[in-house]
């Protein structure tokens, strides 16, 4: 539906649930006031008002709150959604917050900056989907869980850092990992050049690589026995080298990828002195090692499983698929959340 000639909406008393998307595209709205009815609020809900710069709660709502137009829930432990024509190239996450919502910041192009207080364990899929003015952004010690493709079309984000106390995750050249390095999650979508992945990794994650403009080249170890979804989506030129006859030949070649082979096979066994009799024995075939595999999507939040959805594709409707395909995943999310603390009473 095309509501970007709305400027006004009023939500009457009688309204009790917000839907996920509900007021999507609706870019003249530059302010909206919830009632204190409204005890549900769906995913997203305000996704692409690309003018709005507040979202108002009545004072009397017992499930939410907003405060400096920023929609949160009630106990504000849970920053809801941040509105994408806010002014202020800054913000600071409150120490109350422990958890970043899913697509909460998603397309808020004005933001350079984002402080994450030590508070956040949770930050939800695709929280900052299209933050494109965001450089760099740090993770501390305390969060415990991100969700699928959290930093996605981030297209000036340099780096990611991890505070170096955090038991969950890591960072190494500003790209993110897991903490034992088995899974790389994420890498800045602003980041250039060439990259060569440790051998330490064996899995790379959903849309890890997507729309890394870029990044020319990608070097993928031996070690590597899983590709998540749309890991290179978007990255058009780039062209990845490994060891033939293995598995990322075989993933380079299906997806329509180009390859370059690496001369020689890595071997953890010594090298032998040459016969000097033929052997009849047959040749070794390179080693394809599928143990200890690990998901694409480590650590996700308790809210957001690893399930596979389809990632949003470049361009200015982007987030539009963004917002269509994950809000299947998570629909409830929100909602679970906040009721919580009430079920804890009862």
């Amino acid at each position: 539906m095309d509501c970007s000639g709305l400027t006004s909406i009023t939500i009457p008393d009688s309204v009790t649930k917000i839907g996920t998307m509900a007021f999507r595209n609706c870019t003249g709205l530059t302010s909206i006031t919830i009632p204190d009815s409204v005890t549900e609020i769906g995913i997203a809900a305000f996704a692409y008002c690309t003018g709005l710069t507040n979202i108002n709660v009545d004072k009397n709502n017992e499930n939410y709150l907003s405060e400096d137009g920023i929609l949160f829930n009630k106990d504000k432990t849970a920053l809801v959604e941040y509105p994408e024509g806010k002014n202020g190239a800054a913000y600071t996450i409150p120490g109350s917050v422990t958890s970043i919502c899913a697509l909460a910041f998603a397309g808020c192009t004005g933001l350079t900056s984002i402080t994450i207080p030590d508070s956040v364990t949770e930050i939800g899929g695709l929280a900052f989907y299209g933050c494109t003015g965001l450089t760099s952004i740090t993770i501390p010690d305390s969060v415990a869980g991100i969700g699928m493709s959290a930093f996605a079309m981030c297209t000036g984000l340099t780096s990611i850092d991890v505070d170096k106390n955090n038991e969950n995750y890591l960072s190494e050249d500003g790209v993110l990992f897991n903490k034992d390095k088995t899974s790389l999650i994420a890498y800045p979508g602003a980041k250039n050049g060439a990259y060569a992945i440790p051998d330490s990794v064996t899995s790379i994650s959903n849309y890890a690589f997507a729309n890394c403009t870029g990044l020319t080249s990608i070097t993928i170890p031996a070690s590597v026995t899983e590709i998540g979804d749309g890991v290179f989506d978007g990255s058009d030129n780039i062209v990845i080298h490994g060891y033939s006859g293995n598995y990322v030949e075989t993933y380079a070649n299906e997806n329509g990828l180009t390859f370059v082979a690496i001369s020689d096979e890595p071997s953890d066994e010594p090298s032998e002195e040459p016969s000097e009799e033929p052997s009849d024995e047959p040749s070794k075939e390179p080693t394809n090692p599928t143990d200890n595999q690990t998901s694409g999507d480590t650590g996700n939040t308790p809210d957001n499983d690893n399930t596979n959805t389809d990632m949003p594709q470049t361009g200015n409707n982007g987030i539009m698929l963004a917002l269509a395909a994950f809000a299947a995943m998570v629909s409830g999310a929100v909602l679970t959340l906040f009721r919580r603390k009430k079920k804890t009473e009862k």
